[in-house]
């Protein structure tokens, strides 16, 4: 009898603001240098996120300046295990609507950091996702979505201006609450927010930021549970 071989249903995975290369960066978390901090990323990543895991990047994912640290960083984001998703975010030049060149750098960023696909800010680029999944902002169910109890989730990539500041860039990219539908409204999981995320009551947001997580994703599991904490 021919024995069929067992598919590995992977986890999914969140995190935003890799920033890697980027020297700056390096030295505001303490670091050494931007190699240092790559490596520290890349090896907390790779403890936690297996080969048939699945990874959303809520942004900023290459911050190096130089083509050299940049070309070093994409070499970085290669290695990183899981099939990835990127969903560009203020610092990324594939950000469609901010840099001229977004559809290009969108191809280029997806062939070299090895995503499965970018999500410029309006369309997916090169890639097989199901239409339904295409839209902009990304909604997707957590952990089975209601069918199995849990929330369907919005993905972002965009954070919310400070507190005080009259420009908000990119209102336009960004998830509203909605409160008069506050019960169909999905929570919100999103990056490179430090202070209070608005539109979103309390509870109903959660940052995967990696300076908010150690320099780790955070697993659906972990968002699962602290969305059922509040």
């Amino acid at each position: 009898m021919e024995h069929v071989k067992a598919r590995h249903v992977g986890r999914a995975w969140f995190t935003s603001d890799l920033m890697l290369g980027s020297e700056r960066d390096a030295e505001h978390r303490n670091h050494d240098s931007a190699d240092q901090m790559n490596s520290v990323i890349a090896d907390r990543w790779n403890e936690l996120v297996k080969p048939y895991d699945t990874v959303w990047i809520l942004g900023n994912l290459i911050g190096g300046q130089s083509d050299e640290t940049r070309s070093a960083a994409f070499g970085v984001a290669q290695r990183l295990n899981g099939t990835k998703y990127l969903l560009a975010g203020p610092l990324d030049p594939c950000l469609s609507g901010q840099y001229p060149y977004a559809a290009r750098e969108a191809v280029r960023y997806r062939e070299l950091a090895g995503l499965k696909a970018v999500v410029t800010g309006k369309e997916f680029v090169n890639d097989d996702t199901a239409p339904q999944r295409r839209r902009v902002p990304i909604q997707i169910p957590l952990l089975g979505g209601a069918s199995h109890g849990h929330p369907n989730v919005m993905l972002s990539a965009f954070h919310y201006p400070e507190p005080g500041a009259r420009d908000d860039d990119f209102a336009r990219y960004r998830p509203r609450w909605e409160k008069r539908r506050a019960e169909q409204s999905p929570y919100l999981i999103h990056g490179e927010a430090p202070w209070v995320v608005r539109d979103y009551p309390p509870g109903k947001a959660v940052n995967v930021s990696m300076d908010a997580w150690g320099f780790e994703p955070v697993s659906a599991e972990m968002v699962a549970d602290m969305l059922r904490s509040d």
